[in-house]
């Protein structure tokens, strides 16, 4: 008896251990050659379905500055995940405050916020997205 696979980016087949590599389908073949007493046997071939793993939740710990006054020389974000991921920071008021990799700077008076994207690979994450409120 031999088994194979038509599907090798969703599971791989050595011998009689099957593998699996992704969520998808995963079709195996079955085969017996036969012997001297019986013939080949027909190839039998069975879809197994792949669910994906289950996402794991994970929460953010922002540290963030603080209220800033305007003229303040650019700050250091800082955040940890409890997955260990990396945590990315963006601005969504950037005509009030820009952030370039994990530096916070004010360009004008008014509420920053900023935030962690999620990522692909996490389901999203509860998220403190503190008000920056520069005075002027």
């Amino acid at each position: 008896m031999s088994f194979s696979t038509t599907t090798p980016t969703v599971c791989t087949v050595r011998g009689t251990t099957l593998t699996l590599v992704a969520a998808g389908t995963c079709s195996i073949n079955a085969e017996q050659a036969g012997d001297p007493t019986y013939s080949a046997a027909p190839t039998v071939t069975r879809n197994i379905t792949v669910n994906p793993a289950p996402l794991i939740a994970q929460t953010i710990t922002f540290v963030g500055p603080g209220d800033l006054t305007l003229g303040t020389p650019p700050q250091a974000l800082s955040a940890t995940a409890s997955s260990g991921l990396p945590v990315a920071f963006s601005s969504s008021t950037t005509a009030v405050c820009t952030v370039n990799g994990t530096t916070l700077a004010l360009v004008s008076a008014g509420s920053c916020t900023t935030s962690m994207p999620t990522s692909p690979e996490m389901p999203p994450t509860p998220q403190r997205r503190p008000s920056r409120g520069p005075s002027r």
